[in-house]
């Protein structure tokens, strides 16, 4: 079983203050902002009123295909339509877990020309490939974050469900873990309708 860290959009919020102070106080003065897809959608948009920057761009990437289960390659999946030559360009994610997406798009953007280019995270893992520029905090747990709530769950369900465990008791372990009732309810709801 994955052991994992529910967290809070409250936390989250927190979190993106904590990093955009540290943003501030670097003098790294961005020209624009690209979040990474799907996961520092929300972050960077939090980011980019903390910080006052309304150019706010994204770029999509993939990676994982369910829970710790990862593709051998990151692919674009929505390519970046800004010009980013002689800009100071901030990519921003939820994570630096294997670290692989991050340095796949920092890679990809540096062959761009920007002026200058810049990484944060919310969080860092230190098996992490890169290690962001900014980051807030330094984790090694498998962290649930609000916008990925039902995703996690519904995957998490399928696979502990083929490990032999009841429906009954995978909700309850996803409930003692914090998860909201209402997500739990609609995994609940999807799971019987799969059936």
């Amino acid at each position: 079983m994955v052991a994992f860290q529910v967290l809070t959009l409250e936390q989250i919020w927190d979190d993106c203050l904590k990093l955009a102070k540290k943003i501030d106080e670097s003098k790294f003065s961005p020209d624009i902002l690209i979040c990474i897809s799907r996961g520092g959608l929300v972050v960077g948009r939090f980011l980019s009123d903390m910080l006052r920057l309304s150019m706010l761009r994204v770029i999509g990437v993939e990676f994982y295909k369910g829970i710790n289960t990862r593709a051998k390659q990151p692919r674009i999946t929505q390519d970046l339509i800004e010009n980013v030559a002689k800009k100071r360009v901030l990519v921003i994610d939820d994570v630096a877990d294997t670290g692989a997406s991050l340095a796949f798009i920092k890679e990809y953007l540096l062959r761009k020309k920007p002026v200058a280019l810049k990484t944060a995270t919310l969080h860092y893992k230190p098996k992490s490939a890169i290690k962001p520029d900014f980051y807030v905090l330094e984790t090694t747990d498998w962290l649930v974050y609000p916008w990925e709530y039902f995703e996690f769950s519904y995957t998490y369900v399928q696979e502990e469900l083929e490990r032999g465990k009841t429906l009954q008791e995978i909700l309850a372990n996803l409930e003692e873990n914090l998860l909201p009732n209402k997500v739990l309810e609609k995994v609940k709801e999807e799971m019987e309708n799969s059936n």
